[in-house]
This record gives C-alpha cells, sequence and structure tokens, in this order.
C-alpha cells in the first residue's frame, strides 16, 4: 500500500486580516494544518459519489494566522476514493490517484485582500511516519520515520518533491451541507485477559469511533499492535469478526523512543493489544481510551 503524503505551502502575511477562510476538499481523505493547528473536520471530506459531486469544506483560520511567513500543511491518505472498501475490500474504485485542493481567500471590510491557492509552491513527501493508512486495513505508523517540525516555518523542505498540476475542473466540488463528523462522547476500556493470554480493550457497546492514547512508555524499538473486532469466542478469547477481503482492522506501531503519543482511526467495540516486550502491558492501563464519534454533535476545537 502506498504510504500517505505530506504536503507543505508557505505564505506571506504583511498583517492578520480581519476574515480568512480556507477552502479545501481531496480526493482521498485529508488533513488540515494552519501554522500547526489542525483546522479540518475527521476523516474530510467524506464517503461521497465522487464521479457526482465532492463536498469541499471551509474553516474560520483568522487564531491561526501571523504576521510574516505562514504554513499550510496537509496529510493526504487514500480514503473511500482509492482505498479499499465495501464488502469486497478492493481499492481503486473511484480512481487511481489521491489529490488536494485548497485556497485560503482573506479579507478586510468586507473586501478580499488575498489569497494563496495549492499550486506548483506546494512540496511533497511519503517519508513521514504514517507507513500506510488504510480504512479497512487499518495503519503503521513509524516513530523513525517522523518529521520533526514539518509544520513550522523554519522547518527546511528542500529535498520533497515538487507537485503535479492536475487539471480536473471544478464542476463536481460542492459545499458540504452535512454536519461533520464529531466526537460525542470519551469511553474508557475495561481491561480483559483472556485465556489464552490475549490483552483485550472492552469497549462494552458496539461504536463507531477510534482508539486514542497518550504517553505510552515502552521499550525502544518497541512494536505495539491494535487489531480491532466486535466479540470475543465461546471461550472468551479473542475473535476477528470483521468478515471481507482486506479488513484487518489493524494498527501497528514501531518506536524508537520512550514515550509516544498517537490516535488511531478505527472503528471498535474490542481491541487485541500484541506487544513485542510482553512484561509492557501494565502500561496500558489508564492511557487507552476509546472515543465515539457522531455526525449530530459539534466538533471540539483544533
Amino acid at each position: 500500500m502506498d504510504a500517505p503524503i505530506y504536503l507543505r505551502q508557505e505564505f506571506e502575511l504583511e498583517d492578520i486580516p480581519e476574515e480568512a477562510l480556507l477552502y479545501m476538499t481531496a480526493r482521498g481523505i485529508y488533513v488540515a494544518y494552519v501554522n500547526g493547528e489542525k483546522v479540518s473536520d475527521l476523516f474530510a471530506p467524506g464517503y461521497t459519489a465522487y464521479q457526482k459531486h465532492i463536498d469541499y469544506q471551509v474553516a474560520d483560520v483568522v487564531p491561526y494566522l501571523k504576521k510574516g511567513k505562514n504554513i499550510l500543511g496537509f496529510l493526504l491518505a487514500d480514503g473511500w476514493y482509492t482505498g479499499k472498501i465495501e464488502y469486497i475490500g478492493v481499492g481503486q474504485q473511484y480512481g487511481t490517484e489521491n489529490s488536494l485542493i485548497a485556497e485560503l481567500k482573506w479579507y478586510q471590510d468586507s473586501v478580499l485582500v488575498g489569497a494563496v491557492i495549492t499550486d506548483e509552491n506546494v512540496r511533497w513527501t511519503d517519508q513521514g511516519p504514517v507507513r500506510f493508512a488504510d480504512l479497512y486495513v487499518g495503519e503503521h505508523y513509524s516513530q523513525a520515520h517522523e518529521l520533526p517540525g514539518w509544520l513550522d516555518e523554519t522547518y527546511e523542505d528542500g529535498d520533497w518533491e515538487e507537485v503535479s498540476i492536475k487539471e480536473y475542473g471544478y464542476a463536481e466540488l460542492a459545499l458540504q451541507t452535512t454536519p461533520p463528523i464529531s466526537i460525542s462522547r470519551t469511553i474508557r476500556p475495561q481491561i480483559i485477559r483472556t485465556p489464552k493470554g490475549e490483552l483485550i480493550l472492552d469497549a462494552g457497546e458496539i461504536i463507531v469511533g477510534y482508539t486514542s492514547f497518550s504517553n505510552l512508555s515502552l521499550a525502544k524499538n518497541t512494536t505495539i499492535s491494535f487489531e480491532h473486532s466486535e466479540t470475543l469466542d465461546k471461550e472468551g478469547n479473542f475473535l476477528q469478526n470483521i468478515l471481507g477481503q482486506n479488513k484487518e482492522q489493524k494498527t501497528i506501531m514501531s518506536l524508537v523512543k520512550m514515550a509516544f503519543t498517537h490516535g488511531c482511526q478505527l472503528q471498535p467495540s474490542m481491541v487485541s493489544v500484541t506487544l513485542r516486550s510482553k512484561e509492557h502491558w501494565i502500561v496500558i492501563q489508564n492511557i487507552i481510551k476509546f472515543m465515539s464519534l457522531s455526525p449530530h454533535c459539534e466538533l471540539p476545537g483544533p
């Protein structure tokens, strides 16, 4: 599978404008940042009929702008566009290439005074810490590939690649009118050890959400794997019951430091945790939580 793409664009501002709106969408799913602050919704732009319309999102980014150099950053992954979807779990059902488009417009006294678009000045790399990310297969995050400071103004992106400009047109673009996916509640799981010795995180219910953890203190060169399912077998052991090709629902973390903070976007009820160093299982207690998602709540601030 292909690694997600990290994109970066610099622009200058003489003054902080009264109003600034960032318009953005993608063939794929994306995360958007302004000067290191996340400004996009979860799983944007969502699942859509790409041949007919692609929803675009709008964010007010005035609080994140500053005088001088500013940085737009994006992380672009397969999502529903090229990722493995539906029961058959086959990819590239809508297209073969992910793409992203964005435009930042700023205003003074309700008059447009400047704009920056994603053009040939954008730079990209696929050498970041997310080695692959798929809605069904899962995600692999490698600390060894982290890009410290890539959203900072002082970061040197001279070895990043130039983008390829595609002329797709704008006919399919439509303003998103559905509510964004948002976090409705946090669930702290029950920790279970199965008869086979498996470590299970149990949400206690079937949810649409993701597993989040922070400050995971483990030995260097440890690999931790989270595999998601919905039930245990009759003996009380982990049972992978998510059917279909390429639906492993597994997230792999390769750690090279002593502490780690990350959230993996998957849809669990139960999570089986596998550590290469089993003596570290105890650190899972009190740091794992499930985030339940809803399309009907306001999204907490970035």
